[in-house]
């Protein structure tokens, strides 16, 4: 007979029996665990360089050559290898499937290590033709990873605030190193748009359309899993995905100048308010009265997101 028991988990029910079919899913540890270790291997040495950067960073000069290559040690080797791994092992809790193709995502690990390593190394000896193997092999990885995740979302029948998230990201995914090898390539001037503002195109939709999205997806399930959060209402969250998409999609037109972006930054803005109120929700209507340090260190990002957001219109 089966067992008839429910969970909620973030405002849903899950059946106990599925639990064993969530465990059968799981990845092989050396999958998670191999983007973990490069990622600590990478912000390591994006810790070290921050010694050598920190003058021309206290200058503003932060579209030198060095400067990007440290940035890109921190966005690509700690932060985006850290997305790639969490994700391996968290989309059968999420949306109760593995990745599709288990064995592919050891190729983008490879794909994404060596891109990176080959971008910056390019950028530090200044060598224009490793920068650019370095920026293709790295938009391989970033278009194999998706196409990967969207084969796994494509299978999942309960089309959840997660699983629109990771959809969400799985898009921009392939923006991002589009505009990354637009700049390597040096074709933004045939298109008429001004370079620095192609690099913030490919920084703020990476950060918006990739980053944020993946965080929301990933935040909404786990926060009310961490401290039993039950009945919370969820619609900031849907607000807050919708917006950060809009945000992102407005923001990676190459059309529209300064007026738009400032309004695909207003959306994304908005996105992060809602996100931020629905992560009060959960933690107000927490079971679980003593926060852990993970929880102390997911409530003071959020606080961050917070700050970034009141002095962008400064920096913008």
């Amino acid at each position: 007979m089966q067992v008839a028991l429910l969970g909620s988990v973030g405002g849903s029910s899950t059946p106990l029996s599925t639990q064993s079919d969530t465990a059968s899913s799981a990845p092989p540890w050396n999958l998670p665990a191999e983007h973990f270790a490069a990622a600590l291997v990478f912000f390591v040495i994006g810790a070290l360089a921050l010694v050598e950067l920190a003058p021309q960073l206290a200058y503003g000069v932060f579209f030198a050559p060095r400067v990007v290559a440290g940035v890109h040690v921190f966005t690509l080797g700690w932060i985006m290898l850290s997305i790639f791994g969490a994700l391996c092992q968290f989309l059968p809790v999420a949306v109760g499937r593995r990745l599709r193709w288990q064995s592919f995502a050891h190729v983008t690990f490879t794909l994404l290590v060596a891109g990176a390593a080959g971008f910056i190394t390019g950028l530090v000896t200044a060598h224009p033709s490793v920068v650019i193997a370095g920026a293709s092999t790295l938009s391989a990885a970033f278009v194999l990873f998706a196409v990967n995740l969207a084969a796994t979302l494509a299978s999942v029948r309960e089309r959840s605030l997660t699983w629109w998230a990771l959809a969400g990201a799985c898009v921009f995914l392939v923006v991002t190193p589009l505009y990354g090898v637009l700049l390597q390539l040096g074709l933004e001037q045939s298109l008429g748009v001004h370079r620095f503002h192609v690099i913030a195109v490919h920084a703020h939709v990476a950060i918006v359309g990739v980053v944020l999205m993946t965080i929301v997806g990933v935040a909404h399930r786990l926060i009310p899993m961490f401290v039993l959060s039950h009945g919370a209402d969820e619609r900031p969250a849907w607000i807050a995905i919708a917006l950060l998409f809009a945000g992102a999609v407005l923001l990676a037109l190459p059309i529209g100048g300064m007026r738009l972006d400032a309004v695909g930054g207003a959306l994304a803005a908005g996105g992060v308010l809602a996100f931020a109120v629905q992560a009060v929700l959960f933690f107000r209507a927490r079971k679980r009265r003593t926060l852990d340090a993970g929880m102390r260190l997911a409530a003071t990002g959020i606080l961050g997101l917070l700050c970034a957001i009141a002095i962008a219109p400064f920096a913008f």
